[in-house]
């Protein structure tokens, strides 16, 4: 195959300014953008510029994130996590003996031998490359022919991240609501798990160890006892209540259910078969 550096020139992106390596210093209009697509294991990104440079310019949008991957393990982990920030339409990944084209906006789990979703092409020669990646160079980004391409065409916006998540957390207070839990208390239950999400990505829970145990929260070992502990202890250091709920409405079951579900580990089997259908991953 090739190296980064030459799939870089054949893709015109090494002398063009719009082209971003994470890694690099940037100017404050995409330190952000930067920062997340290089914690999601990208190397650089190639942006399209929604004005003509000027003061009234909106700041760049990512379109294309090239990544490294020594495997296809570390590709699935890359694929995720860009399809978690929901920014880029496409990602191209470099292997050591193969190149592969994804869309940002599809994903989810496999198990070997299965159809990845969101893979768009792959190439393990110089000719198939050549081909996979014609829609891509930059003057096809600069001058807008990469909207007529057959892989933009082709996009399922439906997939995107936000619209299945909330797609995804519709599903799962439907089937608690199903299971005899007041809408209301189900709504506050899902919000308060996307609230302990949120302080789990930053770091705040770990900062309660010894206090407050995470396995508690994010597993199947969670109950409502578990829960509303951890509550407390989070209400007493925060000084504050979020999404209050009334436990006295809840099952172990129910708290079980969206645990798993957040923690992204399996579902207990005795869960409604709608339940072990949802994926809802949370990167912030």
């Amino acid at each position: 195959m090739i190296e980064l550096n030459d799939l870089l020139k054949k893709l015109d992106y090494a002398d063009s300014p719009n082209y971003y390596e994470t890694k690099r210093p940037v100017h404050l209009e995409t330190a952000h953008l930067l920062r997340t697509a290089r914690e999601a294991g990208v190397k650089g990104v190639y942006v399209f510029r929604t004005a003509p440079r000027g003061k009234d310019q909106l700041s760049p949008r990512p379109l294309v994130y090239i990544a490294e991957a020594r495997d296809l393990e570390q590709t699935k982990r890359i694929h995720k996590s860009v399809w978690n920030l929901g920014y880029a339409p496409f990602l191209i990944v470099l292997l050591p003996n193969q190149l592969r084209l994804y869309t940002g906006f599809n994903y989810s789990p496999t198990h070997k031998g299965e159809k990845e979703p969101g893979l768009l092409g792959q190439a393990d020669n110089l000719q198939r490359l050549v081909a996979l990646l014609s829609d891509f160079k930059a003057s096809a980004i600069d001058s807008g022919l990469v909207w007529k391409s057959r892989y933009y065409r082709g996009l399922d916006q439906g997939e995107r991240v936000d619209k299945r998540l909330l797609r995804n957390l519709q599903r799962l207070g439907e089937t608690l609501e199903n299971d005899g839990v007041p809408k209301e208390i189900g709504h506050a239950l899902i919000g308060k798990y996307i609230y302990l999400n949120y302080l789990r990505s930053r770091g705040i829970l770990k900062m309660l160890n010894g206090e407050l145990d995470e396995t508690s929260i994010f597993s199947l070992k969670a109950s409502v006892h578990s829960l509303k502990r951890s509550v407390e202890i989070l209400e007493d250091r925060l000084n504050g209540k979020v999404f209050p709920i009334d436990f006295s409405q809840l099952k172990d079951q129910h708290v079980s259910w969206v645990a798993s579900v957040f923690g992204g580990s399996e579902v207990m089997q005795s869960a409604p078969p709608s339940v072990h259908q949802l994926y809802l991953p949370f990167q912030y």
